[in-house]
């Protein structure tokens, strides 16, 4: 994996990784750990889809993020695709402090004959408040996403749950499910392929505030949830070009 350099918006840094070579192969082993400060403002994406190829050693992934008072992390994965025969685990666990705030966003689609498996775990000043494990492949043929938001109040949680479940029932290309937490929200979406899990995802964000769910529809700064300072460009290929 590369990375290059940071790019800022207002405030808030925008990380694009991108892989050196084909993609995840057999025996591979990647570990990230990352620390926001107090008051951090962090975007992490890929700059395309992940690949997890075939092999008879399974690749693994793991990624921890300390979120310390107040900083705001989005975890804005690009689609995992995997192979027949691909066998791949990846697990990120991200640590919230007090008033800290993560959104999770992230696509895959696995053949059958695949052994995809991916866990999100959330703590929030040590207790943990999510653990999210799910075999990809129990879904093939279709794709699914997921998106969470967590480190929300009781009354942050009802107005995103309000406001998904709206959205959800009104989807054409795909279904979706709303998971109430006490300190957050899920979102779980399926679909025939890639395309429209991802589409809805990126439809989700935007309804929650524009990217980074600074502003709700339709709301006064009262009922504001700050996630980050600024709105991620439309696309973040204009932003590598610029």
């Amino acid at each position: 994996m590369r990375c290059s350099r940071a790019f800022d918006h207002a405030g808030a840094a925008l990380v694009v990784t991108s892989q050196l070579g084909p993609g995840v192969v057999r025996g591979d082993r990647l570990e990230l750990h990352g620390t926001l400060d107090e008051d951090a403002r962090l975007i992490v994406t890929g700059q395309a889809a992940t690949r997890v190829l075939g092999g008879a050693r399974p690749a693994f992934s793991q990624a921890r993020w300390d979120v310390r008072r107040r900083a705001r992390l989005q975890l804005i994965g690009e689609p995992l695709v995997a192979s027949a025969g691909g066998r791949y685990e990846a697990t990120q666990h991200i640590a919230l402090a007090r008033g800290a705030r993560v959104l999770i966003s992230e696509a895959a689609c696995a053949p059958v004959d695949s052994e995809v498996r991916l866990r999100t775990i959330v703590d929030i000043e040590g207790a943990e408040v999510l653990y999210d494990a799910v075999d990809a492949q129990r879904a093939a043929p279709a794709a699914f996403g997921t998106l969470a938001l967590f480190g929300l109040d009781e009354g942050e949680v009802a107005r995103a749950t309000t406001l998904l479940d709206a959205l959800c029932v009104g989807l054409s290309d795909a279904r979706a499910g709303v998971g109430a937490y006490p300190r957050g929200v899920l979102v779980r979406v399926l679909a025939e392929s890639l395309w429209p899990v991802y589409a809805t995802l990126a439809h989700l964000r935007d309804a929650l505030g524009a990217g980074p769910l600074d502003r709700w529809p339709d709301c006064d700064e009262s009922e504001t949830i700050h996630l980050s300072n600024d709105v991620p460009p439309p696309s973040r290929y204009d932003v590598l070009k610029s």
